[in-house]
């Protein structure tokens, strides 16, 4: 008997791709997740499973050439991403001081919250598996949108049969820090569906389709085109210095909070206009200069990420939320949507 996935083949992905929502206010003080440390252990457990790192890096570029999305985004194989993204328990006990930096600067990317949809007592996440064989998994930069995306599922399964609607019963929104979906996103783990086999991944990023549009209209190119891609909005002028005389640029992800705090801090001042920088490729220039991403050094050694307030409250109500149930479970998958 064939299994049957509890979904139609679209739907959901179809509820994420035309989803229109809005969000953020200023946020200045950032806070660390208190689960990624739980989170990180169960990435790098499933990472030492034998043949893995092989197998990732020759589906790298098979499955996203597949796609249409650029090479340059998946340059490295996911072996040598994984030893340059990746903590340093995964590397020679020696590490130099490239290591170092980078994940120095992989924490920079750990206190934004990022939302996914998975099973809440097991945490294990809802992914798409299209007919090819490939799962793809979705972290939303914004509450909202992980729940109208929720709801709309809840609604739709809600019409089907019996199993449809139990396989959907239990789902939550789950957080979990920007820094582990990227770096789940390049290491690219297999995960095991409800039938016992396991699928290659894919992971996409997905902001609010306001600030994608945003990220358009002043990056005139296509790369706003590719799904996955996530606009981060500065202004240069809005740079300052800590304490110890090191410079810092507060960077958004929504213009709209970028403006707030231009206007807070200039009020008469009409603002200069915003430039934008996407996150995926600032991540790997920061975290692997080698792997070949053009980038201006000078600022990506001052960035500093600024989530909405709303997603910092958002990401506190999803931790108590959750009790003692896992944030998010790398290496498994309900496997929902595809023939």
């Amino acid at each position: 008997m064939k299994w049957k996935l509890p979904f139609k083949p679209i739907m959901i992905e179809m509820i994420i791709l035309t989803l229109v929502m809005y969000t953020g206010i200023e946020a200045l003080q950032l806070q660390s997740s208190p689960t990624f440390k739980m989170i990180e252990k169960s990435v790098l457990i499933d990472l030492k499973k034998s043949g893995i790192s092989k197998k990732c890096s020759k589906q790298c570029h098979e499955n996203y050439d597949k796609r249409g999305v650029r090479d340059r985004r998946f340059a490295l194989s996911a072996l040598s991403t994984m030893f340059s993204a990746l903590p340093v328990i995964l590397r020679p006990r020696c590490a130099n001081a490239e290591d170092s930096t980078a994940n120095e600067n992989a924490r920079r990317f750990r206190k934004v919250p990022t939302f996914a949809i998975v099973d809440g007592s097991t945490g294990i996440p809802f992914m798409i598996l299209k007919s090819g064989g490939t799962a793809t998994g979705y972290f939303f930069t914004n509450y909202e949108s992980a729940t109208v995306v929720l709801d709309n599922a809840k609604s739709d399964a809600a019409e089907k049969d019996r199993s449809t609607l139990s396989t959907w019963e239990n789902a939550r929104i789950t957080s979990v820090p920007l820094e582990f979906a990227l770096k789940l996103s390049e290491a690219r783990l297999d995960a095991k569906a409800q039938n016992g086999q396991s699928y290659s991944t894919l992971y996409d990023i997905l902001p609010t389709a306001g600030d994608l549009s945003d990220g358009k209209r002043i990056n005139k190119g296509a790369i706003f085109d590719e799904q996955g891609r996530v606009p981060l909005f500065y202004i240069e002028e809005l740079e300052g210095e800590t304490e110890s005389g090191e410079k810092r640029l507060p960077v958004y992800f929504a213009k709209s909070d970028l403006l707030k705090t231009w206007k807070k801090n200039f009020p008469d001042k009409q603002p200069p206009p915003v430039q934008v920088i996407e996150l995926i490729d600032t991540f790997t220039a920061m975290v692997n200069p080698r792997a070949g991403i053009s980038g201006d050094q000078k600022l990506l050694k001052k960035i500093v990420l600024i989530p909405s307030l709303d997603s910092r409250k958002s990401a506190n109500e999803c931790e108590k939320g959750r009790g003692s149930s896992p944030a998010y479970k790398a290496g498994e998958m309900i496997a929902v949507g595809g023939t």
